[in-house]
C-alpha cells in the first residue's frame, strides 16, 4: 500500500538500522569452480584498478549537474538539484507542484530536463522539468497511475523515456512526456516492478517482485521500444537466506549487458546471439537487500545495500570490494561518474537521509550538505 517498494525477507517493510560490521576494505572473491559457497578475501581496495581504461575526471565531478529525490519534508515531496557536483544542493518544486508525494526515482537527461517519479498516496506521480527545474508539471494519464504507485524512471534523452511501478506497470513515451503509453500488457507479470534501465530507444530492461509461486524476481526486456516484452528467467547458486528473492534496480552499459540487484542478489545478465544468460554473482552478503547498481563500464560496477554497505567490483562482478561508511544506515541508490567518483543516497530508522560523495574510489566519503534530509532515493546526473 502506499509506496510500494519491496523489503527484503524479515524486514516486514520497516527500516531496521544495522551497521555492517566487516572490516574496512575487505574484498570477497567468489570462485564457481569451488562450489556455490566457496569465497576468498582479498586484502586490497584498489584490486587491479588498472583494468580501467576511462581515466577518472575530477573536474567533470565539480561541474556535474544533477537532480536527487527522497520521501516527503514539509508536507511535499523532496527534489534536489545542484550544478557543482554536489558542493551545494538546492531544494526544487512547491507544495501544489509536488503534491503530497514521495519521491523515488529520477532521471537527468540535460542542464534543463529532468523526470522524477513516486506516488502520492496509492496512485503514481510522475514530474517533468523543461527549465532546470524552476518548475515541474506533472504528466501520464490517471488511468494509468491510479493506484499504480509508481518507483523508477530512466530516460534516453529529452523524448525517451520509461518508468515503472505497482501492478506490473511500465509506462513509455517518445514525445518527451506529451504522452506516456502503456506496456506490456499479457506480457508483463502484475507485481510490483521496481527498477528500470533505459539502455537506448530501442532496448529496456525492468525489475521487480516475483511472481505469485516464484521464487525468484521478475527480469523482462524489450528490443523494440517496448511492443514486446520477454522473461529472463534466472536461479541463485549461492547458498540462499531467505526461499524468495526480490529484485530491486536495474543498470547496464548498453543494450545487452545489464545487473539486477535485490534482496541478497547480484545478478549480471548478457545477451548473444543465443539469447539472454543470467549468472549470479553475490558474494556472502548477508540476509539483506542491495537497493543499488550503477555500471560504469564492462569492468567498474558499483552496488549499495542494507547495513551501511557500499560495494565496487573492478573485474566485471568476478570479485567485489565493501566499504562501510560509518552511520550511513541504508544505502539506496548510486550513480557514479567514473570508477573514482561516486554519490550514493541513504535513509535510516527514523526517517532521515544523506547524500554521500566519494572522489577515490570509495576509500572514504563525504557527506553533502543538503536543505532538506528525509529519506533520499533516485539519484541522476546529466551525463
Amino acid at each position: 500500500m502506499g509506496l510500494q517498494l519491496v523489503r527484503g525477507a524479515g524486514t516486514a517493510g520497516v527500516l531496521l538500522l544495522v551497521l555492517g560490521m566487516s572490516p574496512w576494505g575487505q574484498a570477497v572473491a567468489h570462485n564457481p569452480a569451488c562450489g556455490p559457497s566457496a569465497q576468498a578475501v582479498v586484502s586490497r581496495w584498489d584490486v587491479d584498478d588498472s583494468l580501467e581504461d576511462a581515466p577518472p575526471s575530477q573536474e567533470g565531478a565539480k561541474t556535474a549537474i544533477g537532480w536527487a529525490v527522497g520521501l516527503k519534508s514539509g508536507g511535499y515531496g523532496t527534489i534536489l538539484h545542484t550544478t557543482d557536483g554536489g558542493q551545494t544542493w538546492v531544494r526544487q518544486g512547491t507544495p501544489d507542484e509536488m503534491g503530497d508525494g514521495d519521491l523515488t526515482g529520477a532521471a537527468a537527461v540535460s542542464a534543463q530536463e529532468a523526470w522524477v517519479a513516486g506516488n502520492a498516496g496509492e496512485d503514481g506521480l510522475l514530474l517533468h522539468t523543461r527549465d532546470g527545474g524552476q518548475t515541474w508539471s506533472a504528466e501520464g494519464d490517471a488511468g494509468d497511475l491510479g493506484g499504480n504507485g509508481l518507483v523508477s524512471v530512466s530516460a534516453v534523452d529529452a523524448r525517451t523515456a520509461w518508468a515503472v511501478g505497482a501492478n506490473g506497470l511500465i509506462l513509455h513515451t517518445t514525445d518527451g512526456g506529451e504522452r506516456w503509453v502503456r506496456q506490456g500488457a499479457g506480457q508483463v507479470p502484475g507485481v510490483s516492478l521496481q527498477g528500470v534501465y533505459a539502455a537506448d530507444f530501442s532496448h529496456a530492461w525492468v525489475v521487480g517482485a516475483a511472481e505469485e509461486g516464484n521464487d525468484y524476481g521478475t527480469i523482462v526486456h524489450t528490443a523494440d521500444a517496448g511492443n514486446t516484452w520477454s522473461k529472463v528467467p534466472y536461479q541463485v547458486t549461492h547458498t540462499p537466506h531467505t526461499n524468495v528473492y526480490h529484485l530491486i534496480t536495474v543498470h547496464g552499459v548498453n543494450a545487452n549487458e545489464v545487473w539486477a540487484v535485490g534482496h541478497d542478489q547480484i545478478i549480471h545478465v548478457s545477451v548473444t546471439a543465443g539469447g539472454a544468460q543470467a549468472v549470479d554473482q553475490t558474494q556472502p552478503f548477508g540476509d539483506y537487500d542491495i537497493n543499488g547498481v550503477f555500471a560504469v563500464s564492462r569492468r567498474a560496477v558499483w552496488a549499495v545495500a542494507d547495513n551501511s554497505t557500499i560495494w565496487r567490483s573492478v573485474n566485471g562482478g568476478k570479485d567485489w570490494i565493501k566499504r562501510n561508511p560509518q552511520g550511513a544506515g541504508y544505502v539506496l541508490r548510486v550513480w557514479a561518474l567514473d570508477k573514482k567518483h561516486a554519490w550514493v543516497t541513504t535513509g535510516d530508522q527514523e526517517g532521515n537521509g544523506q547524500i554521500l560523495y566519494t572522489a577515490n574510489g570509495g576509500k572514504s566519503w563525504t557527506s553533502q550538505a543538503i536543505p532538506a534530509d528525509p529519506q533520499m532515493w533516485g539519484i541522476s546526473f546529466v551525463k
